[in-house]
């Protein structure tokens, strides 16, 4: 990819990066709010008329969960690359500075 696509394309994917950090961000609110509404159940026996409204309480998790986990998948995987990148790139530059390198000023 060339620099002046990458220009081209660096709107877009921000653009974009923000809308899936709010989506996601907006569901996992929604599942934190589910797992709330399982608390009253916690640490005791379940009733029989309750089963069904626990039921629906762990299938709305499980959806929301499903909903978000490409995209945490996504953070997750690319974090290590840019964990990996970014310290291979201070390596660079540290080599760079001890080789006698100097930052040029920016015109």
């Amino acid at each position: 990819m060339t620099p002046e696509v990458i220009e081209e394309v660096k709107p877009t994917i921000t653009e974009l990066a923000k809308q899936l950090d709010s989506a996601v961000n907006e569901k996992f609110a929604e599942y934190q709010e589910l797992h709330k509404e399982l608390q009253p159940y916690t640490n005791r026996q379940l009733e029989d008329k309750e089963v069904d409204e626990v039921n629906k309480v762990l299938h709305s998790i499980q959806n929301a969960y499903s909903e978000m986990h490409p995209a945490l998948h996504l953070y997750v995987y690319r974090n290590q690359f840019a964990v990996n990148a970014t310290t291979e790139y201070q390596a660079f530059v540290e080599n760079l500075k001890k080789a006698g390198a100097k930052e040029s000023k920016k015109e």
